[in-house]
């Protein structure tokens, strides 16, 4: 993996040009790219990307090839698209959800990092209730996980950087939080405005879309909005970023086990804004909620068993962190100094380490172990 440093950490968007960028649809999916909305916003107006035969309910992004998916309700069911902004080519994509005979689909669409889609299933028949979905591969095959919510209580939902779910309320001003672990639901806050589409980006902002294209900034402390760009047209339903460039991208040598969550913990890296070498923050996702972990770093890898997991790292182990206790829904963050990297100082051009996160777990009996995450090769290059 090649470190590069960004110009800008804004946005969860960027083509190759190193520009932020955001997205955002109307019902009917007329497609706009929005630039440089932190300073002078533009917005481009995309070619037909999408078939237009049904109603669109949400876009979304897949991590790490930057493409944009859409769900689409029509007569003869659900369909998924996914559209290439770089190349300009749609898939298209049956969905596991809809059908003529059970009428449910799904009506909004994020993802975390590692590539968990989340979204709800609408059935319309009922009228009533709602479920939280996920799924780890097809973001078009969701499986149901959480209790069923009123409808009122559903729209969007984007995925925050502690791990859990922002999500709106259909027909009103208020946002709710979700621990995408439980399906477990509490109030977040009111910003005074009804949302269509609602976003996060990189850097923890908060933004959303309300029907009539007005894309608003949310002050996460006070909930005031503040208006960033008017977009023609309307009804807007989705809103979408893209992961900036200049992120990182390192390369995955081991995966992890299951821990006693049943998932596998996951790690990812980020590169922090300032002049190189600077800092990168390491997300680690998937642990035991509230239990105390540790960033490790080594200049080699190796393969050994350590707990219930699998220890990755070689030579010259050192702690990179301090031991931090995770959330409420297992996720951690980690930032590394690049200047004084525990063991190795300042990192230089060329340098390459590795790293995986250790932390505390239980066995199926109750027994005290540790587990570990998926372990990262970073190589970095000024």
């Amino acid at each position: 993996m090649k470190l590069i440093l960004p110009v800008c950490c804004f946005a969860l968007a960027s083509h190759a040009s190193a520009q932020q960028k955001l997205y955002a649809c109307t019902e009917l999916l007329v497609l706009y790219e929005i630039e440089n909305y932190d300073t002078t916003p533009q917005a481009l107006l995309l070619p037909a990307a999408f078939n237009v035969f049904g109603s669109y309910y949400d876009i979304g992004v897949r991590p790490g090839t930057g493409t944009i998916l859409a769900m689409e309700a029509g007569l003869m069911g659900q369909a998924g698209y996914e559209y290439d902004p770089e190349t300009g080519v749609t898939v298209a994509y049956e969905t596991c959800l809809y059908t003529t005979t059970n009428s449910q689909y799904v009506s909004s669409i994020d993802s975390d990092h590692d590539g968990t889609f989340y979204g709800h299933r609408y059935v319309p028949s009922s009228a009533t209730t709602v479920s939280l979905m996920s799924t780890d591969a097809n973001p078009y095959c969701f499986t149901r996980f959480g209790p069923s919510v009123p409808v009122n209580n559903v729209g969007d939902v984007a995925f925050d950087r502690d791990g859990t779910l922002i999500s709106t309320r259909d027909g009103s001003t208020l946002l709710d939080r979700i621990d995408p672990l439980t399906g477990g639901v509490t109030s977040f806050g009111d910003p005074g405005i009804a949302f269509a589409g609602l976003e996060i980006d990189t850097d923890g902002s908060l933004y959303g879309l309300t029907t009539t294209g007005a894309l608003y900034r949310v002050d996460r402390s006070t909930f005031l909005p503040t208006l960033v760009l008017q977009l023609p047209g309307a009804p807007y339903t989705g809103l979408a970023f893209r992961e900036p460039a200049g992120r990182l991208d390192p390369t995955l040598i081991c995966t992890a086990q299951p821990n006693s969550t049943g998932l596998p913990a996951t790690l990812r890296a980020e590169q922090l804004a300032g002049p190189a070498p600077g800092s990168i923050e390491f997300q680690a996702r998937r642990l035991p909620p509230l239990g105390f972990g540790m960033l490790l770093v080594a200049s080699s890898t190796v393969t050994s068993p350590l707990g219930s997991g699998v220890l990755c790292l070689g030579s010259g182990i050192q702690r990179a962190s301090s031991a931090i206790l995770s959330n409420t829904v297992g996720s951690t963050n980690y930032t590394v100094d690049l200047t004084a990297v525990p063991g190795y100082g300042v990192v230089m051009s060329g340098d390459q380490l590795y790293f995986q996160a250790w932390f505390r777990d239980s066995t199926p009996a109750g027994q005290a172990t540790s587990n570990l995450t998926a372990a990262l090769l970073v190589e970095f290059l000024y």
